[in-house]
């Protein structure tokens, strides 16, 4: 006979099946950004992200709040470069947050919590600790909300492991719990 864990009948069952956003635009929100630095010291602009309208609204939070282990961590985040190299492609998703939102951004990181911002998601293929292939939804190219609301935008393909590349609804009742 086994020993029952402590804990276990408070535990909420984990049936190891998941809701997955599908590939898409989206109107998202920016729900916390930093400047932070890459695996090789680069430095890079952090932004947490969650659907802000449409079906899939709050996505992000309820995965968030719903995971219960002890190491969670916010699960969309989009990374740009801030290098001379990538300098145009910052440029492009600051006149996208500038044009969602109606206002000039002046570079404070502070300033561009809970501002909007179209984002177009592709599903990646990653390998799991037990080695299989997997599917994730992560954020993938920036967009104005008016592009995504009009709908004029293309589904990026799959990045595949091998393509290369880069790396019911119930509002949430409080954000106490949320990481920023």
């Amino acid at each position: 006979m086994i020993t029952k864990p402590e804990g276990y009948d408070q535990a909420q069952a984990i049936s190891g099946e998941y809701e997955t956003l599908p590939a898409g635009g989206y109107v998202c929100r920016i729900m916390d950004a930093k400047e932070t630095r890459s695996r090789k010291g680069k430095p890079m602009l952090e932004l947490s992200l969650d659907i802000a309208e449409g079906g899939y609204r709050d996505f992000f939070t309820q995965a968030y709040k719903a995971n219960t282990r002890d190491d969670k961590k916010w699960s969309c985040i989009y990374r740009q470069m801030l290098t001379n190299e990538s300098a145009g492609f910052l440029k492009g998703l600051v006149e996208d947050i500038e044009k969602s939102n109606g206002f000039i951004w002046d570079f404070d990181d502070r300033m561009l919590k809970g501002k909007l911002l179209g984002m177009l998601f592709r599903r990646e293929e990653y390998q799991n600790r037990d080695g299989n292939i997997r599917l994730s939804t992560k954020p993938f190219q920036p967009r104005s909300i008016q592009v995504i609301r009009e709908g004029k935008f293309t589904i990026p393909e799959d990045k595949t492991l091998y393509s290369g590349g880069v790396n019911e609804y119930e509002p949430p009742s409080s954000d106490d719990d949320l990481p920023f």
